[in-house]
């Protein structure tokens, strides 16, 4: 059935999966952990698995929950799977975010009563408690950090105690998420960050409400699992239940987030964690010329805390990669300005940014040299300068 199953991807799709692709996408009982390295083809995976529990499995489409970051993961990951498979009824795609909504409208309705708000102005309220703490201006860089700090606590899940140690720079952290709590509970409001706290509380005290997740879902997968924080994790555990059929797909190297609470320890400790669970690699990059590939590889070799993996470059082509030590962020802009004039006619660049700190420099020299630009946001988050088409 297997190679059946190959056989009709490559030839009535187009999909020719390589010896590792193949071992993730029939890899569905039990718990298993894929590391896929970047452009390795993760998505193709996660859809083609999906295909293979409905298709050779005989796996109702309803019964299958693939968990995705965020909502422009989880409608990519539906439009892949609606392209390339029309025939199969789609199984559910969603953010855990979502999935955390339902769950407290199922609790809701089962016990009659009623859930809290979720706030829209969630922003305005911290700035205006910040305003009260401080008596005067509030910066957006405090705000920013005020904002990302409440995050971590929600997904960190530090309690009361542990609230209490942590410190935002410009503010007395712990009051103003002692201020902050209050005001959403005087409200019945609450925040992304209770959101997932509160379903995971009503998962753990109320056997039915676990107990009718279970029965709907036997299969569980989480794209980007390293970026997943401890309360996710916890939900999803919950969901799966011990010995479940859960599927994590990620890479700790890729671990960005941790700044708001994404934990790849969870990741690293999987086979501990959940005994039996099969650990799978995927390294071929099929996205990247060879020199980029190896030169990735030579920086992240240097993590301290990740798996041992040899990525390697499925393109002929060589490609070029450059190392270049500039002063500060104008500098960078500067470079960037120059490589963007030395192109050819109908020749794009694309810079990648670390953070938002170091686009204002670039955006405002490519402003003043007349080069045209776009900025994309992941996740459709709002443009950084409001006369900048973002897309």
């Amino acid at each position: 059935m297997d190679e059946a199953f190959f056989k009709w991807l490559e030839e009535e799709k187009g999909v020719a999966l390589s010896a590792q692709q193949r071992a993730a996408v029939t890899a569905v009982e039990g718990a298993g952990l894929l590391v896929a390295t970047p452009g390795s083809g993760k998505t193709t995976v996660i859809v083609c698995r999906t295909a293979y529990l409905t298709r050779v499995k005989g796996v109702p489409p309803e019964r299958i929950l693939t968990l995705t970051y965020g909502k422009q993961s989880q409608r990519d990951m539906e439009r892949r799977f609606a392209a390339l498979f029309p025939e199969l009824v789609g199984p559910r795609f969603s953010t855990i975010h979502a999935l955390s909504l339902g769950v407290l409208r199922r609790y809701a309705e089962g016990t009659g009563g009623e859930m809290f708000a979720l706030m829209t102005d969630g922003g305005k309220v911290i700035r205006a408690l910040l305003a009260q703490q401080i008596r005067g201006y509030v910066s957006e860089d405090l705000l920013a950090g005020v904002t990302s700090m409440l995050e971590y606590a929600s997904n960190a899940m530090v309690d009361a105690r542990g609230v209490k140690d942590l410190k935002v720079e410009g503010c007395d952290f712990p009051a103003l998420h002692a201020a902050y709590t209050q005001y959403k509970r005087e409200r019945r409001l609450m925040d992304f960050g209770d959101l997932l706290i509160f379903s995971h509380r009503a998962l753990q005290k109320h056997p039915w409400l676990l107990d009718a997740y279970r029965r709907q879902y036997a299969y569980v997968q989480i794209d980007e699992a390293q970026d997943t924080s401890l309360i996710q994790q916890r939900i999803a555990d919950l969901i799966a239940g011990e010995g479940g059929r859960l599927f994590l797909v990620g890479d700790e190297d890729q671990s960005i987030y941790g700044f708001r609470g994404a934990d790849p320890a969870y990741m690293m400790a999987f086979e501990q964690t959940h005994p039996g669970a099969r650990v799978l690699y995927m390294e071929s990059n099929y996205r990247c010329a060879g020199a980029i590939v190896r030169a990735a590889g030579n920086v992240i070799q240097y993590n301290a805390f990740r798996r041992e993996k040899h990525m390697r470059a499925v393109r002929q082509a060589e490609g070029r990669a450059e190392k270049t030590e500039l002063r500060d962020w104008n500098a960078q802009a500067e470079a960037v300005c120059e490589r963007a004039r030395s192109l050819a006619p109908g020749r794009t660049l694309g810079v990648l940014y670390r953070n938002n700190d170091s686009l204002p420099a670039i955006c405002d020299a490519l402003l003043r040299a007349g080069i045209p630009f776009h900025v994309r946001y992941r996740d459709e988050k709002p443009g950084l300068l409001s006369h900048i088409t973002a897309r």
